[in-house]
């Protein structure tokens, strides 16, 4: 399955998946694009970490969590974090250089250094 799962370029999460395992697409070094079903609620702690070739994150407004290491290591990805989400863990976009999100939108609880290294509620 993981020799599959590195050869992908854009994967389609459809409709009728409400979650995705821990650690699912983790290491994926082709994967580059993710469109998440509307569904999603959590993404789940390792799921895209150390995917390098991820430039691309559609999140899905009814995403509430995102939870530690989730996105950790994706070097190439520029995302935005809807103001749905309220919960980030612990290093979620660890070395993620482009990220963006509405302090004020997110509330507690952050996990520790929870977009790359800060902890944004500090910096307030």
């Amino acid at each position: 399955m993981q020799t599959f799962l590195w050869s992908l370029l854009t994967r389609l999460i459809p409709n009728s998946v409400k979650t995705i395992g821990k650690s699912f697409f983790e290491d994926s070094i082709s994967l580059e694009e993710v469109k998440f079903s509307n569904k999603l609620k959590v993404i789940k702690s390792r799921t895209f970490s150390d995917c390098r070739s991820l430039k691309s994150v559609e999140i899905p407004k009814k995403v509430k969590k995102i939870e530690e290491y989730a996105f950790a290591g994706c070097t190439s990805l520029n995302m935005t974090i809807p103001n749905s989400v309220k919960e980030i863990g612990e290093n979620a976009f660890l070395d993620v250089p482009n990220v963006n999100y509405n302090v004020l939108a997110i509330g507690s609880p952050w996990g520790a250094k929870a977009i790359n290294g800060v902890d944004p509620i500090e910096t307030m």
